[in-house]
């Protein structure tokens, strides 16, 4: 048994570290006791050490947008999604010099204008890379469950994971961590998360 901050948590589900999305950045400064004058920092939504999180399903949070990483945030009240709870310090990427040019998630992830930490995600077994190929049956939303479904025929023809969206009643047990929009057309590679039992909702 590992223990982080107050609690007390066990050596399973999975750990990853994750981009956090904690809002507007305010970029400051304030004299130290030596006189010299230091950039401070200060977030909308600041995330510590300790606190629950979860998947963004902020558009932005796409594959390109985070090259391939998670992107965290704290809950909504009408949140129904897969959580995690952050087990280090934040630390930054990048720092930006401006408050401008960290005020929108667009902005912060192509500026990398973003902190990071190591985040346990309890209920999950796995995470993974995979290929979405849309059906245009919907918009994949990061951290939903059952809106994705086994391609079999790709799984048969390529052996790697395949998954196409669909508007409702796919798995239950595999979740998406990035957004897509809905398409046609789209095939790209997405992260997904495993929350046990069966993947065998299938098109």
């Amino acid at each position: 048994m590992t223990t982080y901050n107050n609690g007390d948590y066990t050596d399973g589900g999975v750990k990853r570290t994750c981009l956090l999305d904690e809002g507007a950045i305010t970029v400051s400064s304030a004299y130290g006791i030596g006189g010299g004058s230091a950039a401070t920092y200060s977030f909308a939504a600041e995330i510590k050490k300790g606190m629950v999180v979860v998947i963004s399903t902020e558009t932005a949070n796409t594959w390109t947008n985070t090259k391939g990483s998670l992107l965290v945030t704290k809950p909504a009240a009408t949140n129904d999604l897969i959580f995690g709870i952050v087990i280090s310090e934040p630390e930054f990427t990048k720092k930006p010099a401006t408050s401008a040019a960290a005020s929108a998630i667009a902005d912060r992830l192509s500026g990398n204008y973003l902190r990071a930490a190591t985040v346990w995600f309890p209920c999950v077994t796995a995470i993974t890379k995979a290929t979405l190929v849309c059906a245009n049956k919907g918009a994949v939303t990061p951290g939903t469950a059952s809106i994705l479904t086994l391609d079999v025929s790709e799984v048969i023809t390529s052996g790697g994971i395949t998954v196409n969206d669909v508007a409702n009643s796919g798995s239950a047990n595999v979740i998406p961590l990035h957004y897509q929009a809905q398409s046609t057309t789209a095939v790209g590679p997405i992260m997904v998360a495993f929350v046990g039992g069966s993947f065998l909702a299938a098109n």
